[in-house]
């Protein structure tokens, strides 16, 4: 093949996550099929003479499904104990992916979370017994530890050659020697529990006695979702669900007119906040440890986004001496209650 090149493509370390979500016979949310994440990255360069020339990029292979696939890539590399920068996000279609009914609501991180972490233990095992059946061992005398597939006796490992890292190592599960074999791992999660997680919010509100316009000015919340597995993510989708909980409180309304036709059909009727009307937004974690959770996460998607509702209520009760009782929270029933 004349001149050279440089191609970039899957190797054969690979382990898909996709995920199957349903419901079993017994009405709990469970995860059926979980492939998880580990695929490396060779770029084999072509010369002219028709030999290969591969070097290998280690990386862990999961399709986005919402930020729940990104805390499932944290746990990933946790349970593999690789740096996460191995961790590779990856989209994929319905024409290559095992079904999925959705991740969503307070299963995300605690179900499809769990999956991973079990997928991902799973293909430790595989790298440990690929590895013994290579060099003609039990598996209970290799060891992974996230950088080098080794025997347990780290100086017999030396003495013997028996010290491969990642890379190397999936190089030579690929070759003919080796029985040409892609690495796969398949687990699931069903769980016949959903413990609750816990917030607590307090809101400082401001209204106007003239013309009863309600603001938030501050809003403090402490949120338990169990072992915080990305704080930055978890900080977020806590921010994000507190000012959807606002906008429940204050502004969001669906309305009919007497023949049924939506009048709330567009961004200039139907009323969401922004950035403006949100005020300080602050968010603490008190972390606790589930013991059936994923390195002892709980959920936190939904309950930060009910929470505001109840202590924004209260809140504009405090400011007016009227209580509200049903949403949203506007001018008039500010001045006047219910």
């Amino acid at each position: 093949m004349p001149g050279r090149q440089t191609v970039q493509t899957p190797c054969k370390i690979n382990l898909h996550l996709g995920i199957h979500s349903q419901l079993d016979e017994r009405g709990y949310h469970c995860v059926d099929s979980v492939m998880a994440p580990v695929a490396l990255f060779d770029t084999i360069v072509i010369e002219d003479a028709p030999a290969l020339s591969v070097t290998h990029e280690p990386a862990l292979s999961v399709p986005p499904q919402k930020t729940t696939v990104w805390k499932a890539a944290c746990l990933l590399a946790e349970e593999l104990g690789v740096e996460s920068s191995l961790i590779v996000v990856r989209g994929v279609d319905t024409d290559v992916s095992p079904f999925d009914a959705g991740s969503y609501a307070s299963s995300g991180t605690y179900v499809t979370g769990l999956a991973a972490k079990n997928a991902a233990t799973e293909l430790r095992e595989k790298i440990c017994a690929k590895a013994a059946q290579m060099w003609d061992v039990d598996a209970a005398d290799v060891v992974f530890d996230g950088q080098y597939v080794r025997l347990s006796d780290e100086r017999a490992a030396r003495e013997r050659n028996r010290y491969l890292t990642l890379r190397d190592f999936a190089n030579l599960c690929v070759k003919n020697i080796a029985g040409g074999d892609a690495l796969t791992s398949h687990a699931s999660a069903c769980l016949p529990v959903s413990p609750p997680p816990f917030m607590a919010g307090i809101a400082e509100v401001e209204v106007d006695k003239a013309t009863g316009k309600v603001t938030v000015v501050d809003y403090a919340a402490a949120v338990d979702c169990g072992t915080v597995i990305n704080e930055a993510l978890a900080r977020v989708q806590a921010e994000g669900g507190i000012a959807q909980g606002i906008g429940h409180a204050l502004y969001e309304i669906v309305e009919h007119d007497d023949r049924g036709r939506l009048r709330t059909g567009n961004f200039m009727s139907y009323k969401l906040p922004t950035r403006l009307d949100i005020g300080s937004i602050r968010v603490a974690f008190e972390p606790s440890y589930e013991p059936t959770g994923p390195f002892g996460a709980k959920s936190i998607g939904e309950v930060v986004i009910n929470t505001p509702l109840a202590a924004v209520a209260s809140a504009v009760a405090h400011a007016t001496g009227h209580q509200v009782r049903s949403l949203p929270i506007t001018p008039e029933k500010a001045l006047l209650g219910e």
